[in-house]
Protein backbone atom coordinates (compact mmCIF):
# COMPACT_ATOMS: atom_id res chain seq x y z
CA UNK A 1 0.00 0.00 0.00
CA UNK A 2 1.32 3.62 -0.92
CA UNK A 3 2.62 5.79 2.16
CA UNK A 4 0.28 7.87 3.86
CA UNK A 5 0.88 11.96 2.97
CA UNK A 6 -0.18 14.45 5.64
CA UNK A 7 -1.53 16.12 2.76
CA UNK A 8 -4.19 12.83 2.07
CA UNK A 9 -4.79 13.09 6.01
CA UNK A 10 -5.08 16.92 6.15
CA UNK A 11 -7.76 16.47 3.33
CA UNK A 12 -9.93 13.99 5.40
CA UNK A 13 -9.49 16.10 8.52
CA UNK A 14 -11.13 19.52 6.39
CA UNK A 15 -13.46 16.85 4.94
CA UNK A 16 -15.02 15.31 8.26
CA UNK A 17 -14.94 19.01 9.57
CA UNK A 18 -17.07 20.22 6.79
CA UNK A 19 -19.33 16.93 7.23
CA UNK A 20 -19.49 17.99 10.79
CA UNK A 21 -21.21 21.78 9.96
CA UNK A 22 -23.18 20.49 7.79
CA UNK A 23 -24.67 17.40 9.69
CA UNK A 24 -25.47 20.38 12.43
CA UNK A 25 -26.75 22.34 10.35
CA UNK A 26 -29.17 20.05 8.29
CA UNK A 27 -30.06 19.51 12.19
CA UNK A 28 -30.95 22.72 12.94
CA UNK A 29 -32.96 23.56 10.20
CA UNK A 30 -35.01 20.12 10.69
CA UNK A 31 -35.39 20.88 13.90
CA UNK A 32 -37.37 24.30 12.98
CA UNK A 33 -39.23 22.59 9.67
CA UNK A 34 -42.26 21.50 8.01
CA UNK A 35 -42.76 18.06 7.07
CA UNK A 36 -42.00 18.58 3.85
CA UNK A 37 -38.78 20.16 4.47
CA UNK A 38 -37.78 17.34 6.31
CA UNK A 39 -38.85 15.01 3.62
CA UNK A 40 -36.22 16.73 1.76
CA UNK A 41 -33.23 17.49 4.18
CA UNK A 42 -33.70 14.07 5.77
CA UNK A 43 -31.67 12.19 3.07
CA UNK A 44 -29.12 14.61 2.85
CA UNK A 45 -28.63 14.55 6.57
CA UNK A 46 -28.29 10.64 6.10
CA UNK A 47 -25.90 10.87 2.93
CA UNK A 48 -23.49 13.50 5.25
CA UNK A 49 -23.56 10.61 8.06
CA UNK A 50 -23.06 8.02 5.78
CA UNK A 51 -19.95 9.78 4.69
CA UNK A 52 -18.59 11.28 7.98
CA UNK A 53 -18.42 7.66 9.20
CA UNK A 54 -16.90 6.49 6.01
CA UNK A 55 -14.17 10.00 6.83
CA UNK A 56 -13.74 8.57 10.17
CA UNK A 57 -12.93 4.86 9.20
CA UNK A 58 -10.17 5.74 6.60
CA UNK A 59 -8.39 8.49 9.25
CA UNK A 60 -8.71 5.16 11.29
CA UNK A 61 -6.79 2.78 9.02
CA UNK A 62 -4.75 5.37 7.45
CA UNK A 63 -3.36 6.82 10.91
CA UNK A 64 -2.94 2.97 11.94
CA UNK A 65 -0.90 2.74 8.94
CA UNK A 66 1.49 5.91 9.32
Amino acid sequence: MAPVTEDALDRLRRRYEELGEVIDELTDTLARSSSATESVLEPELIRARKELASVVERLKSLSSES
